[in-house]
């Protein structure tokens, strides 16, 4: 269709706010008229249907209650306290214990603070000490270099603990939303 300049158009926008919407129920009812104001809008969204608040006829009764029944083989131990605590506890280890290797290399890196000298740095004393690393600070850097071994190692194996847990996490999420989707098609 050719565009004529002389026709005037109107336009029609609509803007919707979806926060505020009153849950109706995972099946719209069938008295929809005794319930909602002529010409309410209804939302159909994954859970079920929305509408807003003053469509109502009635305030709404917002408190609703979810009734399930499980199967026994389906219900698996949780997490106790202790558990809970204890990783916990394990993963502000492991984040001390990753700030501290952190501040040891940039020690050994800057070669500041890192052993007292026995005597004042005078121009002097830094020309008549040797160059040459003793014994005790090779010692002291080697036994520094295999605890920063031994955190890594720390490190990936709490990581990897981590991603397991997480894994399950996901696996129980998506039992949940299953079991309550399969409730809301039976209710």
């Amino acid at each position: 269709m050719p565009c004529d300049n002389t026709v005037d158009v109107t336009l029609f926008t609509c803007g919707i706010s979806f926060t505020g919407l009153t849950y109706i129920g995972p099946k719209l009812p069938s008295n929809l008229e005794t319930i909602l104001k002529e010409n309410s809008l209804i939302f159909h969204f994954h859970g079920g249907y929305f509408t807003p608040a003053y469509c109502f006829i009635a305030a709404p009764d917002l408190k609703r209650y979810l009734y399930m029944t499980i199967n026994v083989s389906q219900v698996k131990n949780s997490y106790t306290v202790n558990k809970l605590s204890s990783l916990r506890s394990k993963m502000q280890a492991l984040k001390q214990q990753t700030e501290s290797v952190q501040a040891l290399r940039i020690r050994i890196a800057s070669g500041n603070d890192f052993h007292t000298p026995k005597y004042p740095q005078t121009t002097l004393n830094r020309l008549l000490q040797p160059r040459r690393v003793n014994r005790e600070k090779k010692l002291e850097i080697m036994r520094i270099r295999k605890e920063l071994e031994m955190a890594k190692f720390r490190t990936k194996l709490l990581e990897q603990e981590r991603s397991r847990k997480m894994g399950e996490i996901r696996v129980l999420n998506q039992l949940h939303t299953n079991m309550t989707e399969e409730n809301q098609d039976l209710g």
